[in-house]
C-alpha cells in the first residue's frame, strides 16, 4: 500500500511540476536572473506546494489507524556540518548549471531532451558514487576511532 501511495504521489508531484511550468529549465534560469528578466513562477510554485503540503500534512497526521499515517522520524543530526553544506553546494551548482533538480528532470525525462538524459545519468550516477564514497570515508578511520566523515557528523 505504501508503494501504491508512494507512485501516486510522486505522480501528482510530476504533475504539478508540469502544469507549474517548472519542469522547463528556461523557468529555474529565469527565476535564477535576478538582476534581468525575473521569472516568478518558480516562487508561486514553491509558495503553492507548500500550502499544499502542510494542508495534507496536517491532514495525514490526524489518521492514525491508516496507511497513509506513515511513520516520519526526525533527522538525528541537527548541526550543520560539512557534508550537509558540500551536499546543498553540488545540488545548487547543479540545479543553477542544468537549471533541473531532480524531480523536474525525472518529469521532464518522457520528453526526447540530450540535456534531460544527460543530467539524469550524472544524478543517477552521484547516487551510485555516493555509498562506496561514504563507505571508503568510513572505512578509512583509525583503529577505534571515527573517520572524519562520522566525527564531523556529531
Amino acid at each position: 500500500m505504501n508503494r501504491l501511495l508512494a507512485f501516486v504521489w510522486g505522480s501528482l508531484f510530476a504533475l504539478g511540476l508540469g502544469i507549474a511550468g517548472v519542469a522547463r529549465p528556461s523557468t529555474i534560469l529565469g527565476h535564477l536572473d535576478l538582476f534581468g528578466a525575473w521569472d516568478p513562477t518558480l516562487l508561486t510554485a514553491l509558495c503553492s506546494g507548500a500550502f499544499v503540503y502542510g494542508i495534507f500534512y496536517h491532514a495525514v497526521t490526524r489518521f492514525t489507524g491508516s496507511a497513509a499515517a506513515m511513520q516520519r522520524t526526525p533527522p538525528t543530526n541537527r548541526k550543520i556540518d560539512r557534508p550537509l553544506v558540500l551536499g546543498a553546494a553540488l545540488f545548487g551548482a547543479g540545479w543553477g548549471i542544468a537549471g533541473m533538480c531532480p524531480g523536474a528532470a525525472l518529469a521532464s525525462a518522457a520528453h526526447p531532451d540530450g540535456r534531460v538524459f544527460v543530467f539524469v545519468l550524472a544524478m543517477c550516477a552521484g547516487m551510485l558514487a555516493h555509498g562506496p564514497t561514504r563507505a571508503k570515508l568510513t572505512r578509512t578511520a583509525p583503529r577505534g576511532g571515527l573517520s572524519r566523515f562520522e566525527a564531523s557528523a556529531r
